[in-house]
């Protein structure tokens, strides 16, 4: 699952669900958004604000002179959506 190329494109078509449901930059927004449509409950206050720490993380890892900031938090998005795909909540059933 982490290294799939059908996962990533999964993946990045959840990330731009997620930016289009929550245009903008509200990071919190859609990590809520990501949590609801992934695995059906909001995150927790830790959850969100390691989540909303992992996308600055990734989108400053992102960003070059190639990559606009837009471009970069997209693919920070992707990475989230990607990591919560993969997690055991995601996979198997309570």
């Amino acid at each position: 699952m982490l290294n799939d190329a059908f996962v990533r494109e999964q993946a990045d078509l959840f990330a731009a669900r997620v930016a289009e449901q929550r245009p903008g930059t509200e990071v919190k927004s859609r990590v809520q958004d990501a949590f609801a449509l992934a695995l059906s409950r909001p995150p927790d206050a830790e959850e969100l604000d390691w989540c909303a720490r992992f996308l600055a993380r990734q989108t400053e890892r992102h960003q070059s002179g190639t990559v606009s900031l837009e471009q970069a938090r997209q693919n920070a998005l992707a990475n989230l959506c990607h990591m919560l795909m993969n997690s055991s909540e995601f996979l198997y059933l309570p």
